[in-house]
């Protein structure tokens, strides 16, 4: 095994602080609150090419918001000697009771005054089964991942790590299936009518696994200037890819979103650019108290944005906002109420457990 991930290199990294890491999880949920707030555009085929293009500007850097969250969890999740039970129950419990909580939240907002409180039990029963809000999706596939991780760290026990091969091997086995293959099949199908997704799916290659597992390798990654050139011109260029691709698409073709998606190839490039260019520029500093106490709302404001966005839309002010040269305004107040609310939520006994 190289020495880049020698055991030395491995006790360094996750003994040291983590201040890249809360500066990615607070800009990750900015910009999960700003793909939501432009994705509108993308969908709606009377707006002009120039306000198209606007949205696609900024959605398609902000696309790697919830690979970083994934990833995130994985530098901070996948290491040696997880006590599989142990794992479980001090983890998932911060995934079902949040979305169970927000599940109902959102069944009430929706079908509010005709919501029925004897049907509670039945919607709780659903909301094990199926997202009840377009954003809960992540917190099923975080679930998910959660089961696999103990698992997984499997692979980075031992003295000198030697399952961190396998763990590249499995990342790029997922980067084939899970991002390569379906973006292929994407296009091909847009621009020439022909399909190429292979016959056959991998179906254990969970999407999210893929991230978790280049956030545990690019945590443990060597720091050096050429690497960090290499992720400069790597984001660079992935963003100009999907930019031109999606433009492209639109003039041409009259297709809203061909090289979106979060497992989008470009967007797996980008997002582990990003990773490492923090990484390399803050790995040094420390986490101060402001830094540690955003980051700690990060999760909150992921859950509770949607609703704050719609009640904004009932404010004449905000209606008059929405065009995408506002984008960036509105992500803005969408995330400082979002913030403010679940600051809310923490100061309140039993209730706090839902962000």
């Amino acid at each position: 095994m190289s020495a880049s991930f020698s055991c030395e290199g491995v006790k360094e990294t996750v003994r040291g602080n983590y201040a890249y890491l809360d500066v990615l999880r607070v800009l990750s949920a900015f910009l999960v609150v700003m793909v939501h707030n432009s994705a509108c555009f993308h969908k709606m085929n009377t707006v002009s090419l120039g306000t198209w293009l606007h949205a696609d500007y900024l959605e398609s850097f902000a696309t790697i918001c919830v690979p970083l969250f994934f990833m995130i969890s994985g530098a901070l999740l996948l290491k040696k000697d997880i006590e599989p039970l142990t794992f479980y129950k001090k983890r998932l419990q911060r995934i079902i009771i949040p979305t169970l909580a927000w599940s109902l939240i959102y069944i009430g907002s929706r079908t509010y005054p005709e919501f029925n409180p004897n049907d509670v039990f039945s919607s709780i029963f659903m909301s094990l089964l199926r997202e009840e809000h377009y954003h809960l999706w992540y917190m099923y596939a975080l679930f998910g991942a959660y089961i696999c991780i103990p698992f997984m760290s499997r692979l980075l026990s031992g003295s000198d790590f030697p399952g961190v091969r396998l763990l590249v091997l499995f990342t790029a086995l997922w980067y084939l299936f899970c991002s390569v293959f379906p973006t292929a099949n994407n296009v091909s199908k847009q621009v020439f009518d022909i399909p190429v997704e292979p016959n056959f799916r991998l179906s254990f290659f969970q999407d999210a696994l893929g991230y978790i597992a280049l956030g545990a390798l690019l945590n443990r990654a060597p720091l050096h200037i050429r690497y960090r050139n290499v992720a400069l011109v790597c984001l660079l260029v992935g963003y100009g890819v999907v930019v031109w691709g999606n433009y492209w698409a639109k003039s041409e073709m009259g297709t809203q979103t061909m090289l979106f998606g979060y497992y989008n190839p470009f967007v797996v490039i980008i997002a582990c650019a990003t990773f490492y260019l923090f990484r390399y520029t803050l790995n040094s500093k420390k986490s101060g108290k402001m830094l540690q106490f955003l980051a700690s709302l990060t999760l909150g404001i992921y859950l509770c944005h949607p609703l704050v966005m719609t009640q904004l839309l009932r404010i004449e002010l905000m209606r008059e906002l929405y065009s995408s040269n506002f984008i960036v305004l509105r992500t803005l107040v969408t995330f400082l109420i979002s913030g403010v609310l679940t600051y809310v939520i923490m100061k309140m006994p039993v209730v706090r457990r839902i962000v």
